[in-house]
């Protein structure tokens, strides 16, 4: 299977980002609201989303995302969005990279 990327996503927390590890250790749940912008060929526009996340032991984020796309001429564009999120270092400090192309329905 031959994977093409659908867009380009530029995503940032609205408020509080909560996490809780229930037994003390680095698994536990997550949730979060999220605003964002997107770009590409085939769409573009503003990006609402809700997310409530597991994260493992490893500190690996299991997103379970829902949320939707508004395009430039008001159309709404619903996006699933499950995989895992790594978090790798760069020179402006620790960014979460994800590894799964979203599903755009």
């Amino acid at each position: 299977m031959r994977v093409m990327p659908s867009c380009a996503m530029e995503l940032q927390y609205i408020g509080d980002f909560h996490l809780v590890r229930p037994y003390g250790y680095e698994s536990g749940l997550g949730w979060g609201v999220d605003s964002g912008m997107v770009t590409s060929e085939r769409v573009s526009g503003s990006l609402r989303w809700s997310d409530q996340l597991r994260r493992r032991g490893d500190g690996v984020m299991l997103p379970n995302v829902r949320s939707v796309i508004t395009t430039s001429d008001k159309a709404d564009v619903f996006v699933d969005l499950t995989g895992r999120t790594v978090f790798v270092d760069t020179e402006s400090g620790t960014v979460g990279a994800y590894c799964r192309t979203p599903r755009i329905v």
